[in-house]
């Protein structure tokens, strides 16, 4: 809990310097390097950095709630594959869970390859909640590296497209004519 909280405040002072108002100059450029290597320390705080602020409760939502998915699809997985050693393991005095659960109410009972099926699937959706992990993880530390790297992008409200004949007359035997289009950003 103590390196938690360490860990808070390395990160409140070193965000410190994106609230100092003052000129840019060469030591205060916005880095995409800092950004990325800031959100693959502590998920979202590149986006803190880039001054994104709404994308970070995204970003936490996406991981607590694959998270609880990891932990939801590994609990199951590792009582119906007890359940599976115990029914296998050769000794008829032992009993799973749910042998006790058909007893004591009215659950149907699980056969032993329901249960091989049943541990089968929960890990499939185990692998695939901690994939999905991972990707939102990849996602938070692309989004802060490209985020940092359009962060002084500066579009004007002067886009334009202009439209004009085109006309080219160099001598009496090549001339040529056309729609000239030139953008203005």
């Amino acid at each position: 809990m103590k390196s938690f909280f360490s860990l808070i405040a390395l990160l409140i002072i070193s965000t410190s310097s994106l609230f100092a108002s003052g000129p840019k100059d060469s030591l205060n450029i916005h880095s995409p390097k800092s950004a990325t290597i800031k959100s693959t320390i502590i998920p979202g705080w590149g986006q803190v950095y880039n001054k994104k602020y709404w994308k970070v409760p995204i970003v936490y939502g996406a991981l607590t709630s694959l998270g609880y998915w990891v932990y939801f699809n590994s609990d199951k997985y590792s009582s119906f594959r007890s359940a599976y050693q115990i029914r296998t393991d050769g000794d008829p005095g032992t009993i799973d869970i749910y042998d006790i659960l058909d007893t004591i109410s009215t659950e149907p009972k699980f056969s032993e390859t329901q249960i091989l099926k049943l541990r089968d699937d929960y890990r499939r959706d185990l692998d695939m909640s901690v994939l999905l992990v991972i990707a939102v993880y990849v996602l938070n530390i692309a989004d802060a590296c490209v985020d940092a790297h359009m962060f002084d992008f500066d579009v004007s409200d002067d886009l334009s497209l202009n439209i004009r004949p085109y006309y080219i007359h160099r001598n009496s035997i090549y001339s040529s004519s056309g729609i000239a289009l030139s953008f203005n950003f």
